[in-house]
C-alpha cells in the first residue's frame, strides 16, 4: 500500500494542523498592566462639556490676616481671588480591524471566532493606553501643537540650575528639544507674581542653587544622619561592604560630588 500524500491530502493536513496549534487568545506583551497613571489622570481630567478644560485654583493672598493693636477696630475681610486654569482639549482615537484568512480558519467554529476578535479588541485597548500614558507625561511641542495634552511635565513648571538662587520654576516647558518655556494653564508666575504657582524648583529667595545637593549632603554628615539600612556588624564572618568606609566631611563629600 502507498504511503504517498496526494496534494489534496498535503493541503488538508496543513490546513488542519495551523488550524489545531492556533491559540485561543491574542497574546501580547503590556507595558503597564492596570495603566494606573492614565486612569488616575482621567479621572481627575473628568470637566463638563466643550472644547476645553476648566478650573480655578486660589494663588494669591489678599491681606485678611495681620496684626493689630489692642483696640484697633477690625476692617472689613476681602475674599480671596481665584484664578482660571484653562488648557485645550486634545483628542485621541483608535480601531481594530482583523485578517479575514484568519477569521475563515476558525470558520464553524464560534468561540474560536469570538476569542480570536476579543484579542483583537484587547490589543486595540492595549495599544491606545500605552500611547495615551505617554502623552499624559509629556507637554505639547508648541503653542501650535494642538495634538498633545499638557502632560505632567507641563504642570510641574521644570527650573533649572545655573548659579546659587537660579532655579527658576514658575513656567511649563514645551518639549521641542530646547525647553521653550511658556504660562501652562494660562497662568503667569514670577517671584513677585503668584509665587504658589511655582514648582519645588522656584526661585524661593535666592536660597536654591546647584549647590543643593552638596550643602544638603554636607548638612546629612554633620548632623550624623542615620541611614535606613543600618550596617552589619564587623565580624571575621562579614565580608567587605561598599558602603562602610571612614573619613572626614571633606573627603567624603568630594567623593559624592565626583570632583
Amino acid at each position: 500500500m502507498s504511503t504517498d500524500l496526494t496534494i489534496e491530502q498535503a493541503v488538508d493536513v496543513g490546513h488542519a494542523t495551523l488550524a489545531s496549534y492556533r491559540k485561543e487568545a491574542l497574546q501580547m506583551t503590556f507595558n503597564d498592566i492596570s495603566h494606573e497613571l492614565y486612569n488616575t489622570w482621567m479621572a481627575k481630567a473628568e470637566r463638563d462639556s466643550g472644547d476645553s478644560i476648566k478650573d480655578f485654583i486660589t494663588l494669591k493672598d489678599t491681606g485678611n490676616a495681620k496684626m493689630i493693636s489692642l483696640w484697633e477696630e477690625d476692617s472689613h475681610n476681602t475674599v480671596n481671588t481665584d484664578y482660571e486654569i484653562k488648557v485645550d482639549w486634545a483628542h485621541a482615537t483608535t480601531n481594530m480591524d482583523y485578517n479575514r484568512i484568519e477569521l475563515a480558519m476558525n470558520t464553524g467554529n464560534k468561540v474560536r471566532i469570538y476569542k480570536y476578535l476579543t484579542g483583537k479588541q484587547l490589543n486595540m485597548y492595549r495599544e491606545f493606553g500605552e500611547l495615551l500614558q505617554v502623552k499624559l507625561v509629556l507637554p505639547p511641542a508648541s503653542a501650535t501643537d494642538k495634538k498633545n495634552p499638557h502632560g505632567l511635565a507641563s504642570w510641574l513648571s521644570l527650573g533649572t540650575a545655573e548659579s546659587t538662587g537660579a532655579w527658576t520654576g514658575y513656567l511649563g516647558r514645551y518639549n521641542d528639544g530646547s525647553g521653550t518655556t511658556y504660562n501652562v494653564g494660562t497662568i503667569a508666575s514670577s517671584s513677585s507674581d503668584k509665587p504658589r504657582w511655582a514648582s519645588y524648583y522656584a526661585d524661593h529667595q535666592g536660597q536654591f542653587g546647584d549647590n543643593l545637593l552638596y550643602l544638603l549632603g554636607r548638612a546629612t554628615r554633620k548632623t550624623h544622619f542615620i541611614p535606613t539600612m543600618l550596617p552589619t556588624a564587623v565580624a571575621k564572618e562579614t565580608g567587605p561592604q561598599p558602603f562602610r568606609y571612614y573619613s572626614n566631611d571633606n573627603v567624603i563629600g568630594n567623593l559624592g560630588s565626583g570632583s
